[in-house]
């Protein structure tokens, strides 16, 4: 059921005219200490509708801006989306993902010039949310009680 809306997605964004998307990525380490990177697409429909759909979950061997690379390489040509028609990156701002010489933006950004990367807005929103949290002393003491909880 996951593949048949998974091509359902790709071919509305195919048919777009033109068909650009940007890629949105973060890695992450889940509990058991395995890193996966979460892949979603953002496209403009021919009704002028933006959608941010997920296209997967993917185990990472290491996360290295060189397996990030290859890896979303990989799923964009197993997606039949040529990375030509890439027109934007966002992801969080750590040096793998946003590293200015071998970073995956920059990895992305050698191969097609038109894919400008910004930092994830989402992530600088959680980003001043969490200093801004800090100064009250009553939300500072529930976030600190939550992590306690779940650790």
């Amino acid at each position: 059921m996951g593949l048949a809306v998974l091509r359902t997605l790709l071919d509305s964004i195919k048919s777009s005219s033109p068909p650009w998307y940007a890629l949105i990525a973060d890695e992450a380490t889940d509990v058991a200490n395995h890193g996966q990177l979460n892949l979603s697409i953002r496209w403009v429909s021919d009704d002028y509708e933006i959608s941010e759909d997920p296209v997967g979950l993917y185990v990472l061997p290491n996360a290295k801006a060189e397996t990030l690379y290859f890896v979303i390489t990989d799923i964009l040509t197993r997606c039949s989306l040529p990375l030509d028609m890439c027109r934007g990156q966002a992801y969080d701002g750590a040096s793998t993902m946003q590293g200015v010489r071998s970073g995956l933006a920059s990895r992305i950004k050698h191969d097609n010039p038109a894919a400008l990367s910004v930092h994830c807005l989402a992530h600088c929103l959680n980003l001043c949310l969490q200093e801004e949290g800090r100064k009250l002393p009553f939300i500072r003491d529930a976030l600190d009680l939550v992590r306690e909880l779940l650790s």
